[in-house]
C-alpha cells in the first residue's frame, strides 16, 4: 500500500468515527431497556430518551 493511500485511508477512518448521526424512534415503553442495551452493545453508550405521551 502506497504511504498516500495509507494516509487517505487512515483519515477517512477517522472522520467516519467523528460523523454523529441522528435517529429518532417511537418505541413502546416495555422496549424501550432492550433498544438501549442493543444500541450499547453495538458501541453507542450515549442516548437521549424523552417520554411522550398523547396520540393521534
Amino acid at each position: 500500500m502506497t504511504q498516500a493511500l495509507a494516509e487517505d485511508t487512515t483519515h477517512e477512518a477517522k472522520t467516519r468515527s467523528a460523523t454523529m448521526k441522528k435517529i429518532e424512534a417511537i418505541i413502546r415503553p416495555e422496549k424501550v431497556d432492550d433498544v438501549r442495551k442493543a444500541i450499547e452493545a453495538v458501541g453507542y453508550p450515549g442516548i437521549t430518551i424523552i417520554e411522550a405521551q398523547g396520540h393521534g
